[in-house]
């Protein structure tokens, strides 16, 4: 079976907006197609910005003798640092400025959202190469996914996790679009095939302190916490699932691939033997 990292799949979705003009022949000679990719490549995600762009680079490197005669790709770079403030000024400035034809990048769901109505009004397609929400791209006829969503990963984890002998999960997932679509996905796969979810929380965005919650999860006899939290804070969420007890308890991690991130692999160490994920 091939195995793909995380990081190999955002990598590979990257080059999305780069192949939508790659395979265009209708352009006239001598035109420039200009791409405006906004990421977070600084922040507590940029992680996955740093992926999505080599995975765009090294398609734009690979393929430049395919593109038709006469037409240049000019990729235009912005790091948005994961604020959807930052993606919204950003995206205006690539419109209105620099005349871009194509957007791409974003790396969260809140990020997508605040693109949608800029979008419609320009007509211009943005290519989300991260954002998981399943109705990002229902926000804008405008926008096109080359990722997934976290229904068909959570899901289909439910299913997996009511099959697998685990009859009580609790779950506890960032409170925004992504993690309510988690939640419910996870929650609607696990009871459909028996599993009880014997408690449920929504933690704010941007806490790094997770133990109260794992403390009340410990008490509930569950068998199993089902997880998603946002890229830079997994490793904080980790910690305080060991520190509660949770593992020693025989309470099994798991959760959506998006928690298992390369990058956070690496720093949370021991805590993160046994958690299983569902992801591409």
């Amino acid at each position: 079976m091939l195995k793909t990292s995380r990081r190999d799949f955002l990598a590979a979705a990257g080059v999305g907006a780069l192949g939508l003009v790659a395979s265009q022949s209708a352009f006239a000679a001598d035109k420039v197609v200009k791409v405006g990719i906004s990421l977070a490549m600084s922040g507590p995600v940029a992680a996955i910005g740093e992926s999505v762009w080599r995975g765009a680079s090294l398609y734009n490197k690979l393929n430049q003798s395919k593109l038709p005669k006469g037409v240049s790709i000019d990729v235009i770079l912005r790091d948005d640092a994961g604020s959807s403030d930052n993606i919204k000024r950003i995206a205006q400035e690539l419109i209105v400025r620099d005349r871009v034809q194509i957007l791409g990048g974003v790396a969260l769901s809140p990020q997508a959202f605040t693109r949608g109505p800029l979008l419609t009004q320009a007509k211009i397609p943005l290519v989300v190469m991260n954002a998981s929400t399943a109705s990002v791209t229902r926000s804008s006829p405008y926008i096109v996914r080359t990722s997934t969503t976290l229904w068909q990963t959570s899901f289909t984890l439910g299913e997996w996790a009511a099959a697998n002998s685990y009859k009580k999960v609790y779950t506890l997932v960032a409170d925004y679009a992504a993690g309510q679509d988690a939640e419910a996905a996870f929650i609607k796969g696990f009871t459909g095939k028996g599993g009880q979810v014997v408690g449920s929380v929504r933690t704010p965005m941007a806490t790094t302190d997770y133990l109260p919650y794992m403390q009340n999860i410990k008490s509930s006899g569950a068998d199993a916490l089902f997880m998603f939290v946002n890229a830079g804070r997994v490793s904080a969420a980790v910690a305080a699932f060991a520190s509660a007890g949770l593992k020693q308890a025989g309470v099994r991690l798991i959760g959506p691939g998006d928690i298992s991130m390369d990058d956070d692999i690496a720093n949370m160490g021991e805590p993160i033997v046994g958690l299983v994920t569902a992801g591409i």
